[in-house]
């Protein structure tokens, strides 16, 4: 059995680096690659570079409805010539004093330098014949309402980089340039369970004394950020024996485990002595950050594994700061969680500086950080009305209203 310890703290950007190096290390395991619908890549890393295979717009292409005519013959009352849609064939070419009708989308007509907004024109007949009479000032020195070919990207540019986090605003791009199917690093194997005699599944009625499975579900959900679906192995009691025996078996299914719960340092928990017996090196097992000091992480020649700490808010986090970074990078991918730079809506204290902490906020309409009623890392009720967590650097007690703090949405 273990013993209890007062070990230093470790610093967070130490464990950090330490967690990044590991999936470093093991990331030639994961190379191989699949290929999967572009409306199916959300959260999947990107196998190969992506490079246009046309210029982009292909054409001269119209912005908006209006007529395309020449410029030189602006002010003035032109001939309609014809109508061009979005898709059509027929090319209508502009001569001296013509237009032609357009639609968004659609490509120039030849001899056209210029669309001429419909909103500002207006069409009449005579005999027959329709002109439309463009002498608005705000097209005669307005924009040119198209974009010319290639403006955008040039053929063969490359427009996506092996290693690409995809979400939805990379999905249109990955169409348009002709892959029906995106190559995709391989998911890898994650493992969920949770331990402890007190923890439920959520559709068992409790006792007093116990508390729903709320990190399994949990966890899933940010795992199905990557894409990823855990094998589940349910909840484990207080039995150093059963533990280590799940242990084993997850360990030969699964590249990463998550445990939920057990990892602290408490009579009953004994998930440090069944992961050791299973070959596991923790590398380390106190983190100085808040929520999340009891965070374990250990390693072995068959599986990595996150013991993640028993209160939900904690969990949330280490698995946001830690576990997706690490299997990013086990994917190829160098992970940067987006971050904002808000003003701090009231002033904010803290009693216990000793750790690096990660505070829920909601950020109003005028983009202030605003400090949520919050009780501590079991008051996980309290996420919901959370936007994202304000970070508050080690050894920093007071913040003034009005700061810039960082915020990592949620």
């Amino acid at each position: 059995m273990r013993e209890k310890n007062d070990k230093q703290l470790r610093d967070f950007n130490e464990v950090y680096d330490l967690t990044i190096a590991r999936a470093a290390e093991l990331a030639g395991r994961y190379a191989s690659t699949e290929e999967v619908e572009p409306g199916l890549c959300r959260g999947r890393v990107l196998a190969m570079d992506i490079c246009t295979d046309r210029e982009l717009p292909p054409f001269d292409r119209v912005a908006m409805d209006g007529y395309a005519c020449r410029r030189c013959d602006l002010p003035g009352t032109l001939r309609l010539i014809g109508d061009s849609a979005a898709g059509s064939r027929d090319r209508l070419k502009v001569e001296p004093e013509t237009c032609v009708k357009v639609m968004t989308g659609t490509v120039l007509p030849d001899g056209a330098d210029m669309v001429a907004m419909v909103e500002y024109s207006a069409e009449h007949t005579d005999g027959g014949t329709t002109f439309v009479t463009l002498e608005d000032d705000r097209i005669i020195g307005g924009s040119s309402n198209f974009s010319p070919r290639g403006e955008d990207v040039k053929a063969g540019s490359l427009v996506l980089s092996a290693g690409t986090v995809l979400s939805s605003k990379h999905i249109a791009l990955l169409a348009s340039v002709g892959y029906a199917r995106a190559l995709v690093k391989r998911l890898p194997r994650v493992g969920l369970l949770a331990s402890g005699n007190e923890v439920i599944e959520p559709e068992e009625n409790p006792d007093l004394f116990q508390v729903r499975n709320a990190n399994a579900n949990q966890a899933m959900a940010q795992l199905g950020d990557l894409g990823i679906r855990p094998r589940y192995y349910g909840i484990v009691p207080d039995d150093v024996g059963q533990l280590s025996s799940v242990l084993k078996h997850a360990a030969m299914e699964n590249d990463l485990i998550l445990m939920s719960g057990g990892v602290s340092m408490g009579d009953y928990d004994f998930a440090p002595d069944a992961i050791t017996e299973n070959g596991f090196t923790i590398l380390y097992d106190r983190i100085a950050v808040k929520p999340g000091r009891p965070s374990t992480f250990a390693v072995s020649e068959r599986a990595d594994l996150f013991g993640l700490p028993g209160n939900p808010v904690s969990s949330f986090v280490i698995t946001e700061l830690l576990v997706k970074p690490y299997l990013y990078r086990l994917m190829g991918a160098h992970f940067q969680p987006r971050m904002l730079l808000c003003p701090l809506a009231e002033a904010f204290l803290r009693r216990d500086a000793e750790r690096e902490e990660w505070f829920p906020v909601a950020i109003g309409d005028d983009g202030y950080a605003r400090p949520i009623a919050y009780h501590g890392s079991g008051h996980f009720q309290a996420l919901p009305a959370a936007d994202g967590f304000m970070r508050i650097d080690r050894g920093i007690s007071e913040m003034k209203k009005g700061k810039m703090v960082v915020v990592r949405p949620i």
